[in-house]
């Protein structure tokens, strides 16, 4: 096995500038993010393991989980299996006195289940060297162990996760069950384990490390679950005493006002103990470890950091542990800005939290706009996913958030679906600023030409008496919600789905030439659930029929103008398709099919073959010279 030197170990910068990761960029190819490359695949989260079907009947609290490798077969085995284990090993180590030998020897087994997790597999520490030797003669002595021996993997690949995951799952459950003991929770076992965990912490040998950062993790969110536990048992024996300790009108005897009053000191005393445990595993531990080469680590760390600040934000939600988080999304790795943002975004999930987190966005929301942009698709998945949060809360302005029509073209359709969700929200406002930046005289005139169609059209105005048709989701065009001089919701969000469609034309420096196909359908296939003017087919015929996005967007000289009015025209008719197959044609995933879009899909065709019957041949009639449109028309069929 390699170890690493201390002078391997790499600093990141403390500081609140430098996108870690990188961004996409206008520039970015495809090739450079592939979205389905395994290193781009955010960690998978699998908690069912082979065991789990174990029958219960079979878990028995007896000496069969006894022994120094029971507790690593158990993990092995799956949770029913770590669930007995755990409970054993704690009716174990509890049934002996303090300093017995049955004591001793199941702490022997916690250390030894450690260091097996670790991969020294080969290795026993007995209850009796801990007392002799101490932990660090102990630690010198696995580290001489592995130097000769090495290490043993105990699984590989999802399996090695399966363990790991099972080990945390049995340290959990050994935290918790001695914090419901009626004696108090023991904090010897705690003592033991993050002791071990702050010397191992330091080791040039990265699994060792590893373990002892997982450990120190587990045992602290495990403490503080406790925590939680006994401030609420706190909290309800002093209300009890406030109201003088009454049951069904009868106030308490001074001996039962005694026995509460025991009952909320030994409650404070444990609450107390957990958070000094917490300051130890956070300056001994997470504070160096933070720093740590090895990227697993560094998540380990960022990850329970944010479940602290969620189980006790009154102690934690502070910049003495916040910053960790906003550094962390500058971190160089992607797991590591994966396990940040996850953090960030359970932090900023509480309401509550709101006042106290205003330092922090201040000092890191540039940081986190540009997550948005993150050359790994799990990262600007998450990313986008924060970003629209906080939009939505009000946290970040919405001028935050524009960058996200960049991502509605993006290769990555996982990241385009997260873009949609944010850019369908801004739509809208977009589309009202174009129509305002053309000025009252123009607006006029679209108006003014504005006529009723045919039966399933959407185009006439207030006092036109134009007829609506339900689109593909069933409800009807919003066309007729408007004044004489003024646009429809439905027209707001169409000249906004333009307007993002010329801007990404300008982004390619192509300002003056219609967008590929293939970037216009990724931009209305993600958006196509989110906007209901997507399905309003009859007002953008009749928008190609007035030819209103020539007046929108013309806006140049003659020979300018005349290549502005042709590509705002194309990118309509491509608008009209790409709207079109997105709700005709049924995802190719089966868990997709479901009946209620079949349903939809079946609305779909007939609405639009209703409208293509009277309205196809004389669009096509009217944009004979321009073959381009009138293609794309005919592929609606």
């Amino acid at each position: 096995t390699a170890s690493d030197s201390e002078s391997e170990s790499e600093s990141e910068s403390e500081s609140d500038e430098g996108a870690g990761g990188g961004t996409r960029g206008a520039a970015a190819t495809a090739q450079q993010r592939q979205p389905n490359q395994p290193n781009h695949q955010p960690p998978v989260s699998n908690n069912k393991q082979a065991g789990d079907t174990v029958n219960a009947a079979t878990i028995v609290v007896s000496e069969a989980f006894a022994g120094p490798t029971a507790l690593l077969v158990a993990t092995k085995t799956g949770r029913q299996a770590i669930e007995g284990a755990a409970t054993a090993w704690v009716a174990r180590y509890s049934g002996g006195s303090a300093g017995s030998s049955q004591k001793m020897e199941a702490m022997g087994e916690m250390v030894t289940y450690m260091l097996q997790i670790a991969g020294v597999v080969s290795m026993a520490v007995s209850g009796v060297d801990i007392a002799s030797e101490g932990l660090e003669m102990i630690s010198a002595r696995v580290e001489g162990h592995v130097k000769e021996k090495g290490v043993e993997a105990v699984s590989t690949g999802r399996g090695g996760k399966a363990v790991k995951d099972g080990y945390r799952e049995m340290v959990d459950k050994v935290i918790r069950e001695l914090g419901k003991r009626d004696e108090g929770l023991d904090f010897s076992v705690v003592d033991t384990l993050v002791n071990l965990s702050v010397v191992l912490s330091t080791s040039k040998i990265r699994e060792l490390r590893k373990v002892a950062v997982m450990t120190a993790a587990q045992v602290s969110i495990s403490l503080l679950y406790v925590a939680a536990e006994k401030h609420a048992v706190r909290e309800s024996v002093l209300k009890q005493m406030e109201d003088g300790g009454s049951k069904k009108g009868k106030k308490a005897s001074a001996q039962s006002m005694k026995a509460f009053q025991a009952q909320a000191d030994g409650c404070g005393r444990i609450l107390q103990e957990i958070l000094s445990f917490s300051d130890s595993i956070f300056t001994s531990v997470f504070s160096n470890r933070f720093r740590d080469v090895d990227s697993e680590i560094r998540s380990t760390v960022v990850g329970s950091l944010g479940a602290w600040m969620g189980l006790y934000p009154s102690r934690f939600l502070s910049m003495t542990y916040l910053k960790y988080l906003g550094w962390a999304l500058s971190d160089k790795d992607g797991v590591v800005r994966y396990a940040a943002v996850n953090a960030v975004r359970g932090v900023y999930g509480r309401e509550e939290n709101a006042l106290q987190l205003e330092d922090f966005t201040t000092r890191f929301a540039d940081r986190m706009e540009e997550l948005m942009e993150d050359k790994e698709d799990y990262v600007a998945v998450v990313g986008t996913e924060l970003v629209t949060v906080l939009v939505q809360k009000g946290v970040l302005g919405s001028a935050r958030g524009r960058n996200v029509f960049n991502l509605l073209s993006d290769p990555s359709e996982r990241l385009r679906v997260a873009a949609a969700e944010l850019a369908a929200g801004m739509v809208k406002n977009i589309g009202k600023d174009a129509v305002e930046a053309r000025g009252e005289e123009v607006v006029a005139e679209i108006c003014s030409t504005s006529g009723t169609v045919g039966a399933t059209g959407a185009g006439g105005r207030q006092g036109k008496k134009a007829k609506t048709a339900k689109n593909a989701k069933g409800s009807k065009s919003n066309s007729n919600s408007k004044t004489n001089a003024t646009f429809s919701s439905h027209e707001y969000e169409i000249t906004g789905v333009l307007t993002t469609l010329r801007s990404l034309a300008e982004a390619r420096g192509q300002p003056n030439e219609p967008l590929p196909e293939q970037i216009v359908h990724f931009v209305i296939s993600s958006l196509s659930e989110k906007l209901e003017s997507l399905s309003d087919w009859a007002l953008m015929v009749d928008w190609l029929k007035r030819e209103v996005p020539a007046a929108l967007f013309g806006t140049g000289g003659d020979g300018q103008r005349a290549d502005q009015n042709a590509s705002a025209m194309r990118d309509l008719a491509t608008t009209f398709l790409c709207a079109v197959k997105a709700a005709v044609i049924l995802p190719t995933s089966r868990a997709q099919q479901t009946k209620e879009r079949k349903k939809l899909q079946m609305m779909a065709k007939q609405n639009v073959t209703l409208l293509l019957q009277s309205e196809l041949e004389p669009l096509i009639n009217k944009f004979q010279s321009d073959p381009t449109v009138a293609a794309t028309l005919v592929r609606t069929v």
